[in-house]
């Protein structure tokens, strides 16, 4: 259903979701700022190793200035939707609380591994990764595309 959906009705959507939880009305809003950017296409990516530091928070030093967004720093630390969401609900409940309305509402956050699971998990997996790189790198050569266009005419005219 989400992927029907245009710029319009995920930004009335979002607007819609957010009244249940803090009262404003459209009049309220500064649709000149407002900005909804639709990135299904794009490819999922981990933040860069070492740009936690650089990465704003929800809250600002500015009364009035809350961010979200998958840039965002969160729990979840994956460019994701997960991620922009879980800023999203940072922002809005620390709205919410600055406000003093309706009631606070509990973040989930995720379940993180230890660090050891994580390392043992990544050398386990190591030679399949260095197995799948090569062929990665083999199906991009000249060679292999010319053997693959050679079997594929041996096939044909069997």
């Amino acid at each position: 259903m989400a992927e029907n959906l245009g710029e319009l009705d995920i930004r009335d959507l979002m607007i819609k979701q957010l009244k249940e939880f803090i009262p404003f009305e459209d009049e309220d809003i500064d649709w000149t700022r407002t900005h909804i950017q639709v990135n299904a296409e794009d490819k999922i990516f981990l933040n860069l190793v070492g740009s936690w530091q650089y990465r704003p928070d929800s809250t600002t030093n500015l009364t009035n200035l809350y961010l979200a967004g998958d840039y965002i720093r969160n729990d979840v630390d994956v460019v994701t939707i997960e991620g922009a969401m879980l800023s999203g609900l940072n922002a809005a409940e620390a709205l919410r609380s600055k406000r003093r309305v309706g009631r606070p509402f509990e973040i989930s956050t995720p379940q993180a591994y230890p660090d050891s699971y994580i390392w043992a998990v990544k050398a386990a997996l190591t030679p399949f990764a260095v197995a799948a790189r090569t062929v990665g790198f083999a199906r991009n050569s000249p060679a292999f595309i010319e053997n693959m266009l050679k079997l594929m005419e041996n096939t044909a005219r069997r």
